[in-house]
This record gives structure tokens, sequence and C-alpha cells, in this order.
């Protein structure tokens, strides 16, 4: 921002990922705003009429002089056939067709997704290709740009397999990504159509007072000290027979998670979990946790009776504080991405499952507080481990074991002993059996649910597995309703309209900030719109 003296006023500020900004604390005189984007920049002089009327002030839209680069086509070729197939460990040569309408100098960068391979250089716009010995769709991305603000993406995905099978003449099978929002870097993001963790509702503030005087009538856990006092740990956060672990939070909110969960002898379950670093997938974080280091918000979850209740009925409960030690104290907010603050309990929801849906005047009663939530299972594929490791060591692979089948109910794998211990529902228990089949001392992570075979077991640890069940799994079993816990594909197949507008449609899924980033910096969505079997059609487009 600049005067009409050509002095700076202001402090440069940058732009968000929609390309808006604010700058505030200028003088009532005409100023001309700058813009730049690498070697491009634009100017434009704004009246002083226009910003100190007394009104609100329009937007002021900057273009760049730039078109941005475009790919034409990108192809996968053995000795000069197009391929849309190929074998396992195969090497397919790479080539981009890209052109630039202002003639820029291009800068084009090829990537593989994880798994996919090995990709290097080979000339101007062209690579090799080391296919991998694992099988499955295999994707590459492209990414053109020219250092004046303008750049374009684009994948293509080969099908790795036991034979080579060549592309369809005259079809491109290479994916634009020109209408996403991208991220640096190849993998393209789209712009999510709504914020993330709000399908249970925001909440708001008296809403929540009145959760947590539902829930503690007594007020005995005004802090995190007095939470650990009435749930049998001592003032560092320490019990007997409570289970520990720490890791990084890899597919959800992306911080370091330090887990502590204790089993009473009446049954009922108390955890807690202190989050440590940023909500930014920073592999130091899980070091962060294991060392207590700088500890940020803490959640906490109870499965037990209402004092003043029904001492037979055990509820899942939510209680959040403001920090790691004992004087930490309860807040009724959490934000758990880098968006706003939710407000507990329905922040909790979106992947607890439950509701709570009371009237804002309303006094919450039993039923209300008693959501149908659940305690989490501990999915060790989508973690990381302290020390920048990317697999638990067998220490840290019986402790989860422990943890999970506390929070299933039962001390026993294969056992669902009492399914009216409603700490978890019943995909949550059906899915921790299916990790220790057989007493397995470590987790199974190719487990498939008996609902999901043939064709549609690709999907579920393809897509469901990783990006869907990260959330989906504590929603509703209800063979009657067709549920939302994709226990089964005949759940799935029944909210398929649903299903497909909400990933490609309205961009709504997965609802997670990290999740959703992960999501769609896969092959994932590639994955889904070219899944086809019985009754369920090729969606084609992903986003449509």
């Amino acid at each position: 921002m600049l005067d009409t003296n050509n002095h700076t006023v202001g402090q440069p500020v940058e732009v968000n990922s929609v390309g808006e900004f604010a700058i505030a604390g200028l003088s009532k005189s005409n100023v001309r705003v700058r813009a730049t984007s690498q070697n491009a920049s634009v100017e434009q002089t704004i009246q002083s009429s226009a910003l100190f009327s007394g009104r609100p002030v329009q937007p002021i839209n900057l273009i760049l002089p730039n078109r941005r680069p475009q790919i034409k086509n990108i192809f996968a070729k053995v000795r000069g056939q197009a391929l849309r197939a190929a074998k396992y460990g195969q090497t397919v040569n790479i080539s981009v067709a890209v052109e630039d309408p202002d003639h820029d100098q291009l800068k084009i960068v090829c990537r593989g997704q994880d798994g996919a391979g090995n990709v290097v250089p080979s000339g101007i716009n062209k690579w090799t290709w080391k296919l991998p010995q694992v099988g499955g769709s295999k994707t590459v991305f492209i990414l053109a740009s020219d250092n004046r603000g303008g750049f374009a993406t684009a994948n293509l995905s080969l099908a790795v397999g036991s034979k080579t099978e060549a592309a369809p003449a005259g079809v491109r099978l290479m994916r634009s990504n020109d209408l996403l929002l991208n991220a640096p870097g190849p993998n393209p993001i789209p712009t999510p159509g709504s914020e993330f963790l709000t399908l249970k509702r925001r909440g708001d503030p008296e809403l929540a007072k009145k959760y947590y005087e539902g829930v503690d009538p007594d007020h005995e856990r005004l802090t995190l000290g007095a939470w650990w006092a009435k749930n049998g740990f001592d003032n560092h956060g320490d019990a007997q027979g409570a289970v520990r672990t720490s890791y990084l939070n890899n597919n959800d909110l992306g911080s370091g998670r330090d887990m502590h969960v204790l089993r009473h002898d009446d049954g009922t379950v108390s955890a807690y979990v202190t989050n440590y670093g940023g909500f930014d997938q920073d592999q130091h974080n899980a070091d962060l946790a294991a060392n207590q280091t700088n500890p940020g918000a803490t959640v906490c979850m109870e499965y037990s009776p209402i004092e003043h209740q029904d001492n037979t009925r055990r509820v899942v409960k939510f209680f959040v504080y403001l920090g790691g030690t004992e004087n930490a104290p309860r807040q009724i907010d959490a934000k758990l991405d880098n968006n706003a603050p939710k407000y507990v309990p329905n922040v909790c929801l979106n992947c607890h499952g439950g509701n709570y849906r009371i009237a804002p005047a309303a006094t919450p009663t039993l039923d209300d507080l008693d959501m149908s939530a659940s305690f989490r299972e501990f999915d060790l594929e989508t973690f990381k481990y302290p020390g920048g490791r990317e697999t638990p060591n067998q220490t840290e692979q019986d402790a989860f074991k422990r943890q999970n089948l506390l929070i299933k109910g039962s001390d026993k794998p294969e056992s669902d002993s009492d399914n009216s211990y409603h700490i978890t529902q019943p995909a949550i228990k059906n899915l921790i059996n299916g990790w220790y089949a057989n007493d397995s001392p470590t987790q199974i992570a190719s487990f498939v649910p008996v609902g999901w075979s043939g064709d549609s077991a690709r999907l579920y640890s393809e897509v469901v597995a990783k990006s869907c069940r990260t959330c989906h799994v504590a929603l509703e079993t209800d063979p009657r309703t067709k549920g939302l816990s994709w226990i089964s594909f005949e759940e799935f197949l029944h909210r398929r309209d649903d299903i497909i507008n909400a990933v490609c449609g309205d961009i709504i899924m997965p609802h997670a900030n990290i999740t959703f980033t992960n999501f769609w910096r896969s092959d994932r969505p590639a994955t889904f719109a070219s899944f086809s079997t019985t009754g369920w059609d090729a969606v084609g487009q992903c986003p449509q």
C-alpha cells in the first residue's frame, strides 16, 4: 500500500486461499494498492472517499496481468503405446503436452502419489515411472507454473496389475484440476463446501453451559486436576492400571496426542487426551506428546452414570480443558483445527457420533445427555510415532491393543460379550474384533468387515477405511434404516446419491480439515469415481 508520495503505508499482508485481503490503520488520503505474485504485479489507485465514507468498504479487485498455463494432455506409454493399465514393476514413459498463452517459460514438476513407485526426469517434459510391485490405481501429478502466479495441475492414473492394457484411441485419460483451488504442490485440494466440524451443529455458549450443568451437577470437574481426582488419576494425570500411548494423529486433527485410558472395577471407563503442537501434521508433534512438552488443550471422556440420575445407566460424557496441567480450567468450546472454535458437546459428536439437540430454553434431560456417542478406536495406520517413525514398535502395539479392548468394552478379542455395553457403537466393536482376530499381538490393518466382499472390498480398503471410517464408524448402525457406519456395502449402496453429492457435488466430505486434505491429495477421489460393481455405476468425475 503506497501513499501519494510513493511511501509505504500499512504493513504488507498476504492474501488468503481465495485471494482476499484486508489492511487496517490507513490515513485519510488516496492510496495505491500494489499486489505481487512471484514476478507479476499490478497496481490500482483507491480514492480516499471510497475508504472513509462512513459506509462499508466495497471489495477491490486486482487482476494480475497474467494467464495461467494449460496442461493439454498427459501420456503414459510403453514402446510408443499409450496405456491405461500396466504390469507390476513395469517402467512407463510419461510425457506432458503443455502451453502458456503468454509464452512464459514454464517449470514442470511430475510426482507420484505415496506408494506409486519412482518417478525420475528423462528429458524436457518427460519422466520415467517405475511402477511398484503392489497393484491398484496409481497416480502421477503434474504441476506447471510460470513464475508469474499462474499454474495448472492435472493427474493421470494407471491400473497396476497382472496385465498391460492399451488406452482407447482418442480418449484422454488425463484429469485436469483447473477448476480446483490448489494448494502448493501438484496435489489439488478443492474448496470445501462447508465449514469443517459443523454437521452436528456448531452449538452455542448457553447450550454448552447447560450440558456441563447436566453431566456435572455438583461442579466436581471444573479443572483438569478436579477431573483427574474424580476419575482416579493423581495430580499429574497418572493412575495405576491406566494405559498410555503417544502419537501423531495424522488423519484426523494433525496434532500430537498423549492418550490415557483407565477402566475401573465397576466397568466404568475414563480417558483423557492432551494435544501437543499445531494441527499441522508435523511429525515432531509426536515427540512433544511423548515428552509432554508444552501441552495444549485436553479432552476428557467418561463412561459412567450421572450423579443424582439412574445409577445403572452409563453415558458417554465430554469435558474440555484449556491446557494439560491440574490447574487447567474447563472451557465450553474447543478449537480442534485452524478454524473458528465450536462448542461442547456438538463439536465432539462429529467424530464420536450421537446427537445433542435441545431447544435453547430447555434444560437437558437424561435422555438428552445420553447422546449415543462412542469412545473411539485407535487406528494405527492413521498415526505416526515418536522419533519420526511410521510404524509402532511392539511395546506400542501392546498398549494400543489394550486401549482398544478397553474402549470396546471387553478384555478379550473377538468378543462382543455385552452389546448393551454402550461405550462404543457395534461397528467399532466389529472393527476392533477384526483387527485382533485370533488374539493377534499386532493390529491387522488389512481387515475388511464381512459386509464388504468381492469388488466392494477393494473400495473399502482403498477409500472407506482410509478416509470415511475416520468418523463414520461411530455413526448409527441400523439395518432398518440403513445406517451411516459403513459396516457394510449395503449401507453404502443405500446412500449412494447422498454420498456422491456430499463428496463430489457439495464437497463437504470428509468433514474434518486434515482428513479432507489427505483425501483430496491422494488418489482416493479417482478410485472412488472409477469404482463400479453390481448396483453401482462409476461416478466418472469427482469433483463433478
